[in-house]
């Protein structure tokens, strides 16, 4: 059954606006799409860069239906059907993540990798993490390495380093015999240690994700823009968390890496 939703001013709530004649109304702009999402009056697909107004009433066709959309005057948020399961329901206009917390120093200890390395997890283009030698020296014999299924098979692959720091490239790590692959058979990855080059340890298993990254330019183009009043720093945040709400935690140092090669956003 279809979900028709009013957007409303009260969003953290899930509420809606009762609309008055002689109140400007806000407007939004979409950022990501994902599933499918009509607007009821046009009947038209809600696409990435769109803007409509605070009032607008959309249908959610899928379950798995949500976007992305972000107001100059009030924020990012996070566009949901509601719990309600009638036909006639509001829309959950979620708050968005914001203050997420992105490691960007040494990891120092196993308690460390395991805090970083799960759940969602994104790696943007190459990301450097710098790894304390003494615990988990990287050379020849000593290394990191991911696991991964591909076409039913159990891919390893071992990760790169640069002195202390850990590279995550995803050229290297979508690259299967000699050839580029578009991904794994699930996102969900294993990674190891091995001091030896022999034995091994799990270090964790989490959700790997390694986004286009002509998909991403378009999103985070619409978003610094909708933040470009904003410090550096506060634009950062901005990514991080929309990173963390679509994709997953990334790499702090990896993001701003990100931002300055594509956007020339510096501090």
């Amino acid at each position: 059954m279809k979900k028709i939703a009013v957007l409303g001013l009260v969003a953290c709530f899930g509420l809606a606006f009762v609309y008055k004649p002689n109140v400007t109304l806000d407007t939004y702009k979409v950022i990501k799409v994902t599933g499918i999402i009509t607007y009821k009056k046009s009947n038209k697909n809600m696409l990435q860069g769109d803007l409509f107004p605070e009032n607008e009433q959309i249908l959610f066709k899928t379950n798995d239906s949500k976007a992305a959309i972000i107001s100059t005057a009030k924020g990012r948020f996070i566009l949901a059907p509601g719990a309600d399961k009638k036909a006639d329901v509001k829309a959950n206009l979620l708050p968005a993540s914001s203050n997420i917390s992105s490691r960007s120093g040494a990891v120092i200890n196993i308690i460390d990798l395991q805090n970083m390395f799960t759940g969602n997890y994104v790696v943007l283009g190459k990301s450097r993490i710098h790894i304390n030698k003494d615990n988990f020296p990287q050379n020849e014999s000593s290394f990191f390495f991911l696991r991964y299924k591909y076409k039913g098979e159990d891919i390893s692959k071992k990760l790169g380093n640069e002195g202390e720091k850990l590279i995550f490239d995803k050229e290297q790590i979508l690259m299967v015999d000699g050839k580029s692959i578009s991904g794994f058979d699930s996102p969900e990855v294993k990674l190891f240690y091995t001091s030896d080059g022999k034995s091994s340890q799990q270090i964790g298993n989490f959700n790997l994700f390694m986004p286009s990254d002509d998909e991403l330019k378009k999103e985070t183009a619409i978003l610094l823009d909708e933040v470009k009043d904003k410090t550096y720093a506060a634009k950062v945040d901005e990514f991080l968390a929309y990173m963390n709400d679509f994709y997953g935690k990334a790499n702090k140092q990896n993001a701003m890496d990100w931002l300055k090669t594509n956007f020339n956003l510096v501090p």
